[in-house]
Formats: C-alpha cells, sequence, structure tokens
C-alpha cells in the first residue's frame, strides 16, 4: 500500500499534480481518484477484488504489473486472471510486466511473444555493514516500536554517516 501511493504521488508530482487529478490510487481503505484520471496505481489485492467484480476492466486499456518478479499467491492469480480475461474477452487489454530483475524472455512468451524493453541502469558500489542491536529487541506492538532499536539504528546510520563518504541506506526487520 506504500509503494502504491508513493508510486501516484511520485508520477503526480512530475506533472506538477496534486493525487487523484490526472494520477490517483486505489488501496484497502483509501481512494483518492477523480474525473481527470487517467493513470490509476492499485495493489494487488485491489486488482484482483476488481478483476472478481468486472472481468472486463471496463474504462481499463492497460495493465502495469510491476515488480512481476515478486512471486506469491494474489501476483501469480492476477497474472493468471488478467492472461484469460485479454484471451477470452479482451482481446484489446495491453498488458506490460515490469521488473529489474526478473526473467524476461520468459514473461515476454507468457505475453505472447511480446518485445522486451531493457534500459539500462546506474550501478554503484555498495557497502553492507552488518550491525544488529546489542540485545534482542521487542517486536512492534501496533504502531510502537521498542526505543532501543531506534536508538540503536540513528546512532548507526550517524556512525556510518561520520566514519564513509556517500549515502546510507537502512533495512530493518
Amino acid at each position: 500500500r506504500i509503494a502504491a501511493r508513493a508510486a501516484a504521488r511520485r508520477m503526480a508530482w512530475l506533472l506538477g499534480e496534486r493525487p487523484g487529478e490526472r494520477v490517483g490510487f486505489t488501496v484497502r481503505g483509501e481512494r483518492v481518484v477523480g474525473r481527470e484520471t487517467v493513470v490509476e496505481v492499485v495493489t494487488t489485492g485491489v486488482l484482483l477484488q476488481r478483476l472478481q467484480r468486472d472481468q472486463e476492466l471496463a474504462g481499463v486499456d492497460v495493465v502495469i504489473i510491476d515488480e512481476c518478479h515478486e512471486r506469491h499467491l494474489d501476483a501469480d492469480t492476477v497474472a493468471a486472471f488478467l492472461l484469460d480475461v485479454r484471451e477470452a474477452i479482451r482481446p484489446d487489454l495491453r498488458l506490460v510486466a515490469a521488473s529489474a530483475t526478473t526473467d524476461a524472455e520468459g514473461w515476454a512468451r507468457l505475453l505472447g511473444d511480446a518485445p522486451v524493453v531493457e534500459a539500462e541502469g546506474v550501478s554503484y558500489p555498495v557497502e553492507v555493514l552488518w550491525a544488529p542491536p546489542a540485545r534482542p529487541v521487542k517486536p512492534p506492538h501496533g504502531m510502537r516500536v521498542d526505543t532501543a532499536l531506534l536508538t540503536h539504528v540513528a546512532a548507526t546510520v550517524r556512525r556510518a554517516l561520520a566514519e564513509r563518504e556517500g549515502d546510507v541506506l537502512c533495512f530493518l526487520p
């Protein structure tokens, strides 16, 4: 849900707009679209529910399956439904599979010998620094996070910024 909101906000910002104008989003419990919306970013779960209600996907011209390498039940079910819908009732429905790390040729075959478009990215050197806390961290309770974890993360980031050049990317439990 966070990614769907963030993607929509970024696209809207690039257009000089707010979400809900030409670019909107729908996640469980929140829908921000308007009459002018032409791009709607949705979660896999929302798309699956929409397919169950309206197999024709009325008003939809293109579905982009982003991060198609992420294999899970909802994503695989959505892909199967979309392929069936396109074959049986919506041959005009365009499907795009996007990923930085997937088997492009396999997806191209699955989508009916679709062309593969490759974009060259820039790779940067990455140094991995493993910095576990000194003591076990209590699991989060609702929105509450163990303050010891926050203190440890802040200290680790400060140390990394002081000792090294460049940016810091943290992966947390």
